[in-house]
C-alpha cells in the first residue's frame, strides 16, 4: 500500500521519487535494527584462561577425561554421571576453600593446575572450557538458633586422605564403667563432632542400651549436648571381666572361675556382689559393629579392688601388677570380638585417669596406660588415647561429693579434645578442633599467650569452667550406693 499521501509543493517533486526515497529511509532503520549499532564481523579475540564475569557466550563443558571427583564435602557442578579419579591438588583447593568463610564454591584448572575460589559475591558462571571444574560447597548441617553452630574456618584443621569424609555419618557407641553415665565427655565429643560438621546417627543397639547419661554435672555447654542422643552400655563399679565374657562360661559349682590366673567370682558389680544377670560379650560385639567408631572404657575399676576388700577375688589381696594382665588381655579380647563381627569398625581404648589420693598420676598408672596401649594398637583399626588431667592441687578438674572420682567438665573436656586429636592423628577423621599440645602448662594456662611457644597450634580448648557440680545442687546425689548399683544392674 502507498504512504500517506503527501501534499506537493508549488514546484511538484515527481511522486515516484518521493516514494523511493521513503523506501530507502525504512531498510536503512530495518538493516540498524537487525544488525546492531557498532557490528564487528572481525573474528572474536582468543578466550581468556578463565573467563570474564558476566559473559555468556557457551563454551564446552569438560570431558570425561578431564574430570576429577570433587574432595568430600563438595559436590560436583556437572552431571558426572560416574566415578571419577581422586586428586591431591583438587583436594587441597578444597581445603583453601574450606578456610575462607566467605568461599562457597572453587574452580579448578586440572591442566595447569590452578585453584580459582569463588566468595559469596562473585558472579556464577557456569560455562566452563575443557580444562575448567567447579566444585560447590555442601551445606554440612542445619542448626536452628538454639544450636551451637559449625565451628569457623579459624577453629578447625583440615586434611586430605582421612578415612571418613568431610560431612559424613559417624555412628557412635560406647561401652564401659559409671563414666559413661556420671561424666560428660562422651556428650561433648558428640557436640564437638557436629559442630565440625558431621552426622551421628544414633546406633541401633539391642543389649539394654541408655542414649543418654545419668547423672552428670551441669556445664556451661550442656543446653547444647543435653539432648543429643549417643548409644552405650554402661554400668557402675564393673571391671573389665564383667564386660570381655560370654556370660557365667566357665564358672564352677564354687560360683567362681579362673581368668588369666585369677580367681573371680562370677557376678557382676563392685566386690563382685551385685547382679547375677549374665552378660555376653557377643551381645556387646554385635551393637558395637553397628557403629562407625567405638569407645572402650571397661578396664577403669579393675585395680580399685582394695575398696571392695577384695571381693571379687574371694578376700584375696592382688597386687595390681597381677591385675594388669588381666586388664591387657580382657580389653584386647573385646577389640577382638568387636572386629570379628565388623572389622570396619574403628575400636577406641581411653587411657584410665587417676583415682588416687588427690588425683595425681603416679607412675605405676603411666605404666599400667601404657602396656594396654601397646598391647591394643597391635589390632587394626584400633587406637589409644592418651591425655593427662591436672590433679587437685593444679586445678579444679574433678567432680566432688559421691561423684569425687570422676573428672568434671573441664576434665570431660580433655579427655574428648584428647579423642579428636588421636583420631585426626591416625587420619580417621579429616577435620579436627584447632588444639594445642594437652601438656600440663598448656592446660593450666590462664591466658593464650602463656601457652607453650612450641605449641603446635596455637589454641587450648578446655571446656566449661563454671563447674556447677549437679550434685552439689540436688540431695538425690546423697542417695544409698547400693539402690545406685541395683538399680544399674538391671
Amino acid at each position: 500500500q502507498d504512504l500517506a499521501p503527501v501534499q506537493q509543493p508549488a514546484a511538484a517533486i515527481p511522486m515516484w521519487l518521493v516514494r523511493a526515497a521513503a523506501v530507502a529511509v525504512l531498510a536503512n532503520l530495518l538493516a540498524v535494527t537487525l544488525i546492531g549499532c557498532g557490528y564487528n564481523n572481525s573474528p572474536p579475540e582468543k578466550q581468556e584462561e578463565f573467563p570474564t564475569w558476566g559473559e555468556t557466550t557457551a563454551t564446552a563443558q569438560p570431558t570425561q577425561e578431564h574430570l576429577f571427583a570433587c574432595p568430600p564435602g563438595y559436590s560436583q557442578a556437572h552431571d558426572s554421571g560416574g566415578k571419577f579419579p581422586e586428586d591431591d591438588a583438587v583436594k587441597a583447593c578444597g581445603v583453601k576453600c574450606d578456610e575462607m568463610v566467605t568461599c562457597r564454591a572453587f574452580r579448578y584448572s586440572v591442566s595447569k593446575g590452578l585453584c580459582d575460589i569463588l566468595d559469596y559475591d562473585a558472579f556464577e558462571d557456569s560455562r566452563s572450557d575443557s580444562g575448567i571444574q567447579m566444585c560447590n560447597k555442601m551445606e554440612l548441617r542445619r542448626f536452628d538458633k538454639k544450636e551451637a553452630p559449625l565451628y569457623k574456618p579459624d577453629e578447625f584443621v583440615e586434611q586430605t586422605d582421612a578415612y571418613f569424609n568431610v560431612g559424613g555419618e559417624i555412628g557412635v557407641y560406647a561401652v564401659g564403667s559409671s563414666n559413661l553415665v556420671w561424666m560428660t565427655w562422651l556428650e561433648q565429643l558428640h557436640l564437638n563432632l557436629r559442630r565440625l560438621g558431621y552426622k551421628l546417627p544414633l546406633v541401633p543397639a539391642r543389649r539394654t542400651p541408655e542414649k543418654f547419661p545419668r547423672r552428670i554435672p551441669w556445664c556451661d555447654d550442656s543446653q547444647y549436648f543435653q539432648h543429643l542422643r549417643t548409644s552405650r552400655f554402661s554400668r557402675i563399679g564393673w571391671a573389665s571381666w564383667d564386660f570381655a565374657l560370654e556370660g557365667w562360661e566357665g564358672c564352677g559349682a564354687d560360683g567362681f572361675r579362673i581368668v588369666e590366673g585369677l580367681r573371680v567370682k562370677c557376678q557382676h558389680g563392685p566386690g563382685c556382689v551385685f547382679s547375677k544377670n549374665p552378660l555376653l560379650i557377643s551381645d556387646i560385639a554385635s551393637d558395637a559393629s553397628h557403629s562407625n567408631i567405638t569407645f572402650v572404657s571397661t578396664w577403669f575399676n579393675d585395680d580399685q579392688q582394695w575398696s571392695t576388700h577384695f571381693k571379687c577375688f574371694g578376700g584375696k589381696k592382688v597386687d595390681r601388677r597381677e591385675i594388669e594382665p588381666v586388664s591387657v588381655k580382657l580389653v584386647r579380647r573385646m577389640v577382638q570380638k568387636i572386629h570379628a563381627r565388623n572389622p570396619n569398625t574403628w575400636v577406641v581404648i581411653m587411657s584410665k585417669y587417676p583415682e588416687t589420693y588427690q588425683h595425681k598420676t603416679p607412675e605405676y598408672i603411666l605404666e599400667y596406660n601404657r602396656r594396654v596401649k601397646v598391647a591394643v594398637e597391635q589390632e587394626p583399626k584400633t587406637l589409644f588415647v592418651d591425655y593427662y588431667i591436672p590433679n587437685d592441687l593444679e586445678g579444679e578438674f574433678y567432680q566432688a561429693l559421691v561423684h569425687g572420682g570422676h573428672p568434671n567438665c573441664r576434665g570431660s573436656q580433655i579427655m574428648a579434645n584428647a579423642v579428636l586429636s588421636r583420631l585426626f592423628e591416625a587420619k580417621v577423621l579429616p577435620r579436627s578442633l584447632l588444639l594445642a599440645e594437652g601438656t600440663k602448662g598448656n592446660l593450666l594456662a590462664q591466658k593464650c599467650g602463656q601457652l607453650a611457644v612450641d605449641a603446635a597450634i596455637p589454641q587450648v580448648f578446655v571446656g566449661g569452667t563454671r563447674l556447677m557440680d549437679f550434685a552439689k545442687s540436688t540431695s538425690r546425689a546423697t542417695s544409698n550406693l547400693t539402690q545406685i548399683i541395683e538399680q544399674n544392674d538391671r
